[in-house]
């Protein structure tokens, strides 16, 4: 079962600054300003609520199924990653 956003959104803050990489292969940083995630190679933000939509579709096999949010590469990579999901989805 799959713990609530806040948890998840906690171990993203948590865990901003590390380096983490794309399906590709692409490395990236985050950082978190208030309720908004900003990655070091994009001009964009991600609000939270974005960020927690794409969780409730998590596990996803790319981020393809993630084409009709922003930055899908970056959110998939996020919450696919060991450090973020800890083995719960």
């Amino acid at each position: 079962m799959k713990p609530p956003f806040g948890e998840v959104w906690n171990r993203i803050r948590g865990h901003a600054g590390d380096e983490f990489r794309q399906k590709r292969g692409a490395h990236f940083r985050y950082s978190v300003l208030g309720n908004s995630l900003v990655p070091d190679r994009t001009n964009h933000q991600f609000a939270r609520s974005h960020v927690e939509e794409a969780y409730h579709r998590m596990p996803t096999p790319g981020p393809a199924s993630l084409q009709d949010l922003r930055g899908p590469s970056y959110l998939w990579a996020i919450l696919m990653d060991e450090r973020i999901c800890k083995g719960d989805w």
